[in-house]
């Protein structure tokens, strides 16, 4: 049975709440007879499309059959939006900031044109008998809100679609290391198919440089290069930082400090430094001459606590790199993701490790490294050269201690092991065998090897620093690798938890080190060779 009473009483309720906000309405007789879809358009900060949008809500909320479908344009695009728009429906001559028109819910079709908000207005009034409520200043609130509402959609549409970059900082971005580094990293082979975001920090005296080297990153057009920035500020650089190559290279007895402030460069003039250049190279050639007649002397094992000429850290030369990297510790643990992995290179990574590991006390000791894997490299070069193979035949060759070559660095082959090695006894890959199988030359290894290997370093000295930054690669490269569960260690400089081979709590040292759940676990029950054991708890080690 129907009640006629009823739609009048929903009538009469409407009308009701309707005259509370002073809204003028059409007679109750015409509202059952209206079935109305309406799109209304336009640029999203303009206040004519805010007017036409609180005329549509004024019918809606009058009218149950009256529909409105919103659709807010960025205003660079409203142009071509409108224009292709008219053209697929068949309108021509329309202009202005808002385009209405009717959809033909039942039929379909393209739709009937009403115009802009105008036309609107007059559409309204003379069919629906509703007057626009106009308010200017709730005009420009409403246009307001809508492009913030718009910006706030497309970053959200933006972050569900596109991956966020991983943000790797790069400290002395002018040196060569870093420019061989950063090259690795653009072309994806230490973080794969991972977009980055690279921060390039140097003092502003390098920013030409770094400018330059930013520029030649930016046209090999990677696909796993989302940005670079150039910057000066420490702060900037490591902001919400996911990895921080730290690559200060502290120069034997001093050198420049790259910590993003300006800093004079001793001298300051062109020939000061070429003396200063000349008297360091002199005190090389001197300490090199001292070296080999100890070896001559001592069967090329250099007695510990004497120091080459030149190349001890004075203790100026420490106070200036501890309090750049504390500088670093305490920017990591204020700016810094807590996730972040920080690798640090050079003469003194021992020390700036474990000042940043101190400094920063919210980061994770198991993420913060020293990278000790060029020495490693090169004391597998000379292996290899020995045997005549492969440097990547060898494995398994350990650094203890002192992560940044020099005086003090222990290598130890003890447990190494040898790939593709012609003997007696071969097998396929992965078969190895140890090193004394192979190298029947024990006063070889237990006398020269270390002597071959600071000499390599001297000859490699002043290079492109192309085999530290791959070295670094790599490694960074199998610590971020989730399916990275080798069977084989290698040396990493870790912070010593108290359990690392004797070497007090909070000390950062080289040892044997795995891979495994994300981080570098220390493998345990190696033992050092014994001439290696007497001397891994020197203080040069430390």
């Amino acid at each position: 049975v129907l009640l006629p009473w009823l739609p009048v009483y929903k009538v009469h309720a409407q009308t009701r709440a309707l005259q509370r906000s002073k809204i003028r309405l059409p007679r109750a007789g015409k509202i059952g007879k209206i079935m109305a879809k309406f799109v209304v358009a336009g640029k999203v900060d303009c206040a004519a499309y805010a007017r036409a949008e609180l005329l549509a809500d004024q019918l809606q909320s009058c009218l149950p059959d009256f529909h409105v479908h919103k659709v807010p344009v960025p205003s660079a695009e409203w142009a071509q939006w409108v224009r292709e728009e008219c053209e697929e429906r068949g309108w021509v001559g329309h202009c202005g900031d808002v385009l209405v028109w009717r959809e033909l819910v039942k039929r379909g079709g393209r739709g009937v044109y009403v115009g802009g908000v105008r036309e609107f207005q007059d559409y309204a009034s003379h069919y629906h008998n509703v007057t626009p409520l106009t308010d200017s200043v709730a005009e420009r609130n409403i246009a307001e809100e809508n492009r913030q509402t718009l910006e706030a959609n497309q970053l959200e549409v933006e972050s569900r679609t596109k991956p966020h970059p991983l943000r790797v900082a790069v400290t002395s971005a002018s040196s060569f290391m870093a420019y061989h580094l950063l090259q690795r990293l653009a072309l994806g082979d230490v973080f794969g198919d991972k977009l980055i975001s690279l921060r390039l920090l140097d003092t502003p005296t390098h920013s030409d440089e770094v400018s330059g080297v930013a520029m030649e990153i930016t046209d090999m057009a990677s696909p796993s290069v989302e940005s670079v920035h150039c910057t000066s500020s420490v702060k900037e650089a490591f902001q919400l930082a996911s990895v921080v190559f730290v690559l200060e290279q502290w120069e034997d007895g001093g050198g420049d400090i790259q910590n993003g402030e300006e800093i004079e460069e001793a001298g300051g003039e062109d020939a000061e430094r070429k003396e200063e250049e000349e008297e360091v190279r002199k005190n090389e050639d001197e300490g090199e001459r001292e070296e080999d007649k100890e070896k001559e002397k001592d069967g090329g094992v250099k007695e510990e606590g004497e120091e080459k000429p030149g190349a001890s850290e004075t203790s100026s030369h420490l106070e200036e790199a501890a309090t750049l990297y504390q500088k670093y510790g305490a920017t990591l643990d204020f700016c810094a993701q807590k996730s972040v992995r920080v690798i640090v290179s050079g003469r003194l990574s021992n020390l700036g490790a474990a000042v940043i590991a101190r400094t920063a006390s919210s980061i994770p000791r198991t993420n913060i490294i020293a990278a000790p894997s060029l020495v490693e490299q090169r004391s597998k070069s000379v292996v290899a050269g020995k045997l005549r193979l492969n440097a990547a035949d060898v494995e398994q060759v350990c650094v203890w201690g002192r992560c940044g070559g020099g005086e003090g660095v222990l290598v130890d082959v003890g447990n190494t092991r040898v790939h593709c090695y012609q003997g007696a006894i071969v097998g396929p890959d992965p078969f190895s065998l140890p090193l004394a199988h192979c190298l029947h030359d024990p006063d070889w290894l237990a006398s020269s090897l270390l002597g071959d290997v600071r000499k390599r370093e001297r000859e490699e000295r002043g290079g492109g620093g192309l085999s530290e930054a791959v070295a670094i690669a790599e490694m960074v490269r199998q610590w971020m690798d989730p399916n990275n569960e080798s069977r084989v260690w290698c040396s990493v400089g870790v912070v010593s938890e108290g359990d690392c081979y004797g070497f007090p709590e909070g000390v950062v040292c080289s040892v044997p080190a795995r891979r495994e759940g994300g981080e570098w676990k220390v493998v345990q029950g190696l033992e050092p060779t014994p001439n290696i054991q007497e001397q891994l708890l020197s203080k040069e080690t430390h």
